[in-house]
């Protein structure tokens, strides 16, 4: 078995004394980190939790500063904390908005909406672009969706998330399109207005949003082949079982 990637630079949590003599000497708190982090019901914290830089590009980490921890500590880079620390405040304002669901979080970030199907030709020119490649290097198969996952990941999440979430969409959606036996045509759903790949199926489609959408909206780099992969395998047993039930081979 693998062992599981440490993510803190201590081994094992600092006691509470440490972890006080380490804030006092060396921390400077971080409010905001400490604000979004602390759990809040009907404005009466339920759980303090607080955050302090340390030198060398390091944060002290309180999770439970009066609680069960007991007030133990541990300490992460500074950029794996300032990464942990915007997916959670992302996550709090999705909820807080009511993006809590993939056709939702796309609704709210989709400059194009249900216009995207007549646009994804110029929706995949200016993704060459903004990525600085071309059709060569991002030509439609699954094997592309690595180097797309590698461009992506190097620019900051919310940059993705606002100038290229359509971009995103329409490449994966024509991805599918080349690549499934089981793709058809881009459909628009009447209900939601969304953008899919439908199937021989009425009711069964394949949804690209879904697949931008869980690479987004984690907080590790986007794997677009793996979500994609996940994409087919389910919209695939979902055919399986229709197949099955009405006996047809």
């Amino acid at each position: 078995m693998t062992k599981a990637k440490r993510i803190t630079i201590n081994e094992k949590p600092l006691s509470r004394k440490d972890t006080i003599k380490l804030a006092q000497s060396e921390g400077i708190l971080n409010e905001r980190y400490s604000d979004i982090l602390t759990e809040k019901y009907d404005g009466k914290i339920i759980t303090l939790r607080q955050a302090y830089t340390l030198p060398g590009e390091r944060v002290l980490y309180i999770r439970d500063v009066d609680g069960k921890y007991d007030g133990k500590g541990d300490i992460f880079t500074k950029e794996y904390f300032e990464k942990f620390v915007n997916h959670l405040e992302r996550m709090q304002q999705d909820i807080e908005n009511g993006r809590n669901s993939n056709i939702a979080h796309w609704h709210f970030y989709s400059s194009n909406k249900s216009n995207l199907i007549e646009k994804i030709p110029s929706l995949l020119t200016e993704l060459y672009d903004r990525l600085e490649c071309d059709g060569k290097m991002l030509d439609l198969t699954t094997a592309s969706l690595d180097d797309l996952s590698e461009k992506i990941n190097k620019f900051e999440r919310q940059v993705v998330l606002t100038t290229l979430y359509d971009n995103l969409v329409a490449y994966i959606g024509e991805v599918i399109k080349k690549n499934s036996k089981n793709a058809s045509i881009w459909i628009l759903d009447k209900n939601f207005e969304y953008p899919s790949i439908s199937t021989s199926y009425k009711g069964i489609s394949f949804n690209p949003i879904n697949v931008v959408w869980e690479e987004l909206t984690s907080m590790d780099d986007a794997n677009f082949r793996k979500a994609y992969g996940k994409e087919l395998r389910q919209v695939g047993n979902r055919l399986g079982s229709e197949k099955f039930f009405n006996g047809i081979n």
